[in-house]
């Protein structure tokens, strides 16, 4: 089982659309955080601000590369 972390806001475009494509892996938990002062403490964690940012088993994935991810495992 994958422990899949989505954090984004709502009505951002590329958040919604990984929201969605993750719920196609069985094996994924996925909990989705739009709460806005756990985005940006990840956020400047990872050192970015381009959202969502995507937290697989605790590894951290950019949007492209969660994409990329989701690709593999559906």
């Amino acid at each position: 089982m994958y422990d899949v972390k989505i954090y984004g806001r709502t009505g951002c475009p590329h958040c919604f659309f990984t929201e969605r494509k993750m719920q196609d892996v069985k094996d994924a938990m996925v909990t989705v955080i739009h709460d806005n002062q756990q985005v940006k403490d990840v956020a400047k964690e990872h050192n970015t601000d381009e959202l969502p940012i995507v937290m697989i088993d605790g590894a951290y994935y950019n949007f492209l590369q969660a994409k990329e991810w989701v690709e593999k495992h559906i």
